[in-house]
């Protein structure tokens, strides 16, 4: 732990030069946090990935995307709950989906919505055409998954989808969100191997906190609210966002740039402070009768830069009883 400790702030603070490097170095930390994580991951075929490749030129005259195809060359089969673990809480539908591995599970939910298309033109007048997007993912159970769309202007930018025919464009990529999949792994792992402690000290330590703000903050009309809130910790706190956080966009949009009130689902807000070799994590969890509720979770080496966060933080939001957590990390 205290090697991963000391390069840990290194690791986010500037974005990778290429997919290569991406994937190096978080097959290098995930490494350092559990050996055994990079021994369990396996790749999808090559075949299979040819495959795919072949099919989404001959639909849509594009390739996979650059940092998507890495992850298929290194844990296509079994990223050992990297992606898997956030994009689907149940372990079983994204078994179902993947079938063999994701690019297997690519193809057949591609001819799964060319069956449902052809099924479409058979009871209904309606001309239908083929929608320009696939899924690395898709539930089911939901009725929603991610994707790509050769409309997108970055090609690994990820859209979100509804059924077989709506989608919208988030404002993340691919890249973006494996780093944060990542750093979402080592963060977990270094406040769970913390020991629950009593106050705030200039040993690296944890802070866990569930807050309360007005409801506003996360209904996509007055996002402006939360985003407002971002800038201000920014500011009072010298707190600089993350490349690979969501950059204050938190809806989808549509094909013409247009908002739509649809949250993204996976939008975060990932910060960092490099005086205090802090970073700081918000999970928006949603809406409810009265408020909405946000999951902070700061790691830091300086007690005074935790603290000024922390009362900056509660200045504009409420700590839900109980929930503020100390936890010295060694």
């Amino acid at each position: 732990m205290k090697i991963l400790l000391q390069n840990f702030f290194q690791f986010f603070t500037e974005p990778p030069n290429s997919d290569e490097e991406l994937m190096w170095n978080i097959s290098g930390y995930l490494s350092m946090l559990d050996p055994k994580w990079l021994q369990n991951c396996k790749p999808a075929s090559p075949e299979d990935i040819e495959c795919l490749e072949k099919i989404l030129a001959e639909r849509f005259a594009c390739s996979i995307p650059s940092s998507y195809k890495a992850y298929l060359e290194r844990m296509g089969e079994e990223d050992g709950g990297l992606v898997s673990g956030h994009v689907e809480s149940d372990p079983e539908f994204w078994e179902c989906f993947k079938g063999d591995n994701m690019a297997q599970g690519a193809m057949y939910h591609i001819e799964h919505l060319d069956e449902e298309m052809a099924q479409g033109r058979r009871t209904s007048q309606e001309p239908q055409s083929i929608p320009p997007f696939w899924n690395f993912y898709y539930s089911m159970l939901a009725g929603q998954g991610w994707g790509f769309s050769p409309k997108a202007k970055c090609p690994d930018q990820i859209v979100q989808t509804s059924g077989i025919e709506q989608f919208y464009f988030s404002h993340d990529t691919f890249s973006k969100f494996l780093l944060y999949c990542a750093y979402d792994a080592i963060t977990d792992r270094i406040w769970s191997q913390g020991t629950e402690f009593y106050e705030l000290s200039d040993h690296t330590h944890g802070v866990w906190m569930d807050v309360k703000c007005p409801k506003e903050w996360l209904i996509p009309k007055y996002n402006h609210l939360l985003v407002n809130f971002l800038n201000e910790i920014e500011c009072c706190c010298y707190i600089q966002e993350c490349w690979f956080s969501s950059q204050k966009e938190f809806n989808l949009f549509n094909m013409d740039g247009t908002v739509t009130e649809i949250p993204y689902e996976f939008a975060r807000y990932v910060g960092w402070h490099s005086m205090g070799d802090l970073t700081v994590s918000m999970h928006f969890k949603g809406c409810y009768a009265d408020y909405s509720k946000i999951g902070i979770l700061i790691i830091s080496q300086s007690a005074e830069e935790t603290k000024q966060l922390i009362d900056e933080i509660l200045k504009r939001t409420t700590l839900i009883e109980k929930t503020l957590t100390i936890k010295r990390i060694d």
